[in-house]
């Protein structure tokens, strides 16, 4: 018989290469003469880069440091390999740069920032990435992508990369060069790792979705309840940032339809992916 293991990590104390091991172990007690195929899964959480290293023997772990949830400088890493259509890719995990683990105690989401995750998009696109993939489960971050875009270039970081208590005061041009981060980017294929297909904005959105229990919550989310009160004012203040960061990307346009904030999987990682048009 062939069998095919394909295992995402087991809670906290195993991961999926782990995983498939142990599992593997077992069956052969049992069935020694069965053929197994060992596939490490990661649903875009913690985990993710090794996930994808344990399928690729060639590929390279590069350390990087980046900022931290709270502004500290913590530890990440960043997977480069070459794809099967020879294009250069890296894998990176956004729970390394502004997971929960990184915080003391529960998160402030009116003060974490994702500014590490910007600064690990462009350590990849510095090393000749032209396709990377994001995982973005396991984040701490709720600042709807504005720390990085700040990181990226968008804006001020002052005013963008402090947390989204002070979203709904920015400036009109606060994300003046976002079109020319973009067109930056542009050689460069940007996909999301994510298993959630929350929006950024409304009554089923990131932040509605913190003021349901932790085990009503969206997988990938931090396992903390914020009062009504505190979802509401994040509301406001991304659906003031979206607000924004759409009218930077239309010139001046009228806007029309519910924009990039109401699309499934825009509210990932707390709004992280949101302003990159990538796939899932």
């Amino acid at each position: 018989m062939r069998v095919l293991v394909a295992p995402d990590r087991y809670s906290t104390l195993l991961d999926a290469a782990q995983t498939a091991d142990a599992l593997t172990r077992g069956w052969r007690e049992q069935a020694p003469d069965d053929d197994l195929d060992l596939c490490p899964l990661s649903d875009g959480g913690v985990g993710f880069v090794d996930a994808v290293a344990a399928g690729c023997p060639a590929a390279e772990l590069v350390p990087v440091t980046v900022t931290g949830p709270a502004g500290a400088p913590t530890a990440a890493t960043m997977l480069l390999t070459t794809a099967s259509d020879g294009v250069p890719c890296a894998y990176l995990e956004a729970g390394q740069a502004v997971g929960a683990h990184l915080l003391p105690e529960s998160p402030d989401r009116m003060r974490t920032v994702s500014t590490g995750v910007g600064e690990l998009l462009l350590a990849a696109a510095g090393a000749g990435a032209r396709r990377v993939v994001v995982g973005c489960g396991g984040a701490a971050s709720h600042d709807g992508g504005a720390g990085l875009l700040a990181a990226l270039g968008a804006g001020p970081a002052d005013l963008l990369a402090v947390g989204a208590g002070r979203l709904a005061d920015l400036p009109g041009d606060a994300l003046g060069r976002l079109a020319d981060v973009r067109a930056g980017l542009a050689g460069v294929d940007l996909v999301v790792a994510t298993d959630s297909v929350l929006p950024l904005l409304g009554f089923h959105g990131a932040s509605a979705m913190l003021a349901q229990p932790p085990a009503e919550q969206a997988l990938g989310t931090t396992p903390a309840q914020e009062s009504p009160e505190r979802t509401q004012r994040l509301e406001r203040a991304l659906g003031a940032f979206a607000d924004l960061a759409q009218a930077s990307l239309t010139a001046g346009r009228p806007l029309s339809g519910r924009g990039y904030a109401g699309e499934p999987g825009s509210g990932c990682g707390g709004g992280e992916s949101g302003w990159s048009r990538s796939k899932r």
